[in-house]
């Protein structure tokens, strides 16, 4: 009997891991930005991730839009 044909996670589950990756990318690289009193802005936050033209994708700048709103205004 021929063996089941075994399915890699990330097709299961499409891009969920490198989402996920992205989105923790994205927070840290932002409250990092605004603890040093810098606003994070797509731009500052795209020049300092991994990939900066992940920033395109449509849930990083959602995430960094989120972020923004719980982090509030940088106090400099």
């Amino acid at each position: 009997m021929p063996s089941p044909r075994l399915i890699p996670i990330g097709a299961m589950h499409g891009d969920f891991g490198a989402k996920q990756f992205l989105t923790e990318e994205v927070r840290r690289v932002a409250v990092s930005l605004h603890e040093a009193g810098r606003e994070p802005t797509l731009r500052e936050v795209a020049s300092r991730l991994t990939k900066p033209g992940s920033m395109r994708e449509r849930i990083a700048r959602e995430v960094l839009a989120q972020i923004r709103l719980e982090l509030g205004p940088v106090r400099r």
